[in-house]
């Protein structure tokens, strides 16, 4: 015989509602566990006291809109709310730290951080004083790089360029230090930058224009600057021929590479696992079609068009996130990270994003891994949102 207090309970059971947070993760777990008032009742295994979950819905609370990295082990989110924050050794904090300007459109850490807030670029220095400084002359501003020696931005579709100027990557047509936005001798209507120590690349109508330092042929013009002299470094910006209609790139680790037509073409300092060594654009095809591309110190990540992460080249710190070993002649297709949005690569680690949360492996000796830790990991690990 049931009773009506028997009823009640199991009633009460099967249609309770379970909220969980997942410990710093930022995702929001909802949970039904049963039907409603005369819905037929559930199939339990034996001793089983509890119906069974029938639907589970996920809500990312930090949805990234953009990764950025330094090549000193830090990164930087931009969410789609317009918020930002920062982990690793620029923050020294190994959990992401809030940016307090808001909204941030686009933000780049280097030896500075800088953002774009509302059209204003504003930066801090990450060691010393870190109050925020408004950088005049570049109003309207809609791409901001930094790097250990020069700033850039896009104002208006122009380029403009700041710092030390050893190499030429200010643009200007000299090798003279410059502490206030120059304009770059060309590229116009400029609409991406990629700014490695010191080389600069920007898109401009679908074509790719490069300047600065050439040691290793980053630039693609065939050349390379012999030391002692460095004659090749170019202090103003020239269009890499042998590419199609560009839509991204990336410079890092002395090399660049660049999305034309869908396809990834890479050049400069060699990568005996990619097979590369070029002083010009050569296809990678073993990527696929890519949609995005991040170059590190020693390795190349992409998001490919069907939303997976792909890297290749070195695996010295496990930034291709895999443990199969240091080379690897192959690329890596990451697991657990479908429908990625966001890709950044530095010295030793990757991030990437998607809509379920923020991932990062690789080295960690700085907690650039934003899992809490400073514990490196060769395959992906969550990074650990406030809660």
């Amino acid at each position: 015989m049931v009773t009506a207090k028997r009823k009640n309970a199991a009633f009460l059971a099967a249609a309770v509602l379970v909220a969980v947070i997942v410990a710093g993760s930022g995702v929001f777990t909802y949970m039904h566990t049963g039907g409603s008032s005369g819905s037929q009742p559930s199939t339990v295994s034996a001793g089983s006291s509890e119906a069974p979950p029938t639907t589970v819905k996920e809500v990312n609370r930090f949805p990234v809109a953009r990764l950025s990295t330094s090549g000193l082990g830090g990164f930087c989110a931009v969410l789609t709310t317009g918020r930002a924050y920062c982990w690793g050794q620029e923050v020294n904090s190994s959990t992401p730290q809030l940016v307090q300007i808001n909204p941030v459109e686009q933000i780049s850490i280097g030896w500075v951080t800088c953002v774009i807030s509302r059209g204003e670029v504003w930066c801090w220095h990450n060691h010393g004083d870190r109050k925020p400084f408004k950088q005049e002359g570049v109003a309207g501003a809609t791409a901001i790089e930094t790097s250990v020696q020069t700033t850039c931005a896009i104002a208006v579709g122009d380029v403009y360029c700041l710092g030390a100027n050893t190499a030429g990557t200010v643009g200007d047509g000299t090798h003279d230090p410059r502490d206030a936005p120059t304009k770059v001798n060309g590229p116009v209507g400029a609409t991406a930058l990629t700014l490695d120590t010191s080389t600069a690349c920007a898109v401009a109508s679908g074509d790719l224009w490069c300047w600065g330092d050439n040691t290793f042929g980053q630039l693609g013009d065939g050349t390379k600057a012999e030391p002692p002299d460095h004659m090749a470094n170019r202090p103003v910006p020239a269009k890499v021929a042998g590419l199609g209609r560009v839509t991204a790139a990336s410079t890092g680790g002395a090399r660049t590479c660049a999305i034309s037509d869908g396809d990834l073409f890479c050049w400069g300092r060699g990568m005996i696992e990619l097979s590369l060594d070029s002083l010009t654009p050569t296809a990678l095809p073993s990527f696929g079609k890519v949609t995005a591309v991040s170059v590190g110190q020693e390795s190349v990540c992409v998001i490919r068009d069907d939303g997976a992460v792909v890297c290749g080249g070195g695996n010295r710190w496990g930034q291709l996130g895999t443990s199969k070993g240091f080379a690897i002649d192959e690329v890596v297709v990451l697991k657990g990270i479908a429908g990625a949005t966001a890709i950044a690569a530095n010295n030793r680690s990757t991030c990437a994003a998607n809509g379920a949360g923020t991932y990062c492996w690789g080295g960690n000796d700085d907690g650039q891994l934003g899992d809490g830790t400073t514990t490196s990991h060769w395959e992906r690990t969550l990074v650990r949102w406030p809660n």
